[in-house]
């Protein structure tokens, strides 16, 4: 999808790194649909809370994490594991959305 966009990416970009690179593009997008000022001020302001949440699962993910092979159990409950999946699927879809629509033009 980034390099549609024409963002350059290496192998060792990260989630956060990558969609930072994207969401721009993504914005650009999904604001050009927009019909009216006040409805592309509110997509620019969800767009900014998707990379929110993004960076706020991978910062979830680094203090409840069990990865490196650790032993110790982690503390996080099973909800909080449901909200960063579910809150990713809501990005991801919508990033894929606004992408599959741009390569339909």
């Amino acid at each position: 999808m980034l390099k549609d966009y024409s963002v350059e990416v290496s192998s060792g970009d990260d989630l956060t790194k990558l969609c930072s690179e994207a969401l721009p593009s993504v914005a650009l997008a999904a604001t050009a649909a927009a019909t009216t000022s006040a409805d592309g001020k509110a997509v620019k302001k969800m767009l900014r809370s998707l990379f929110t949440v993004v960076r706020s699962t991978s910062e979830l993910r680094d203090q409840f994490g069990s990865s490196h092979g650790q032993l110790v159990p982690s503390p996080a409950l099973a909800r909080h594991g449901r909200l960063a999946f579910k809150a990713y699927v809501a990005v991801a879809e919508f990033v894929s959305e606004i992408w599959s629509a741009r390569r339909r033009i």
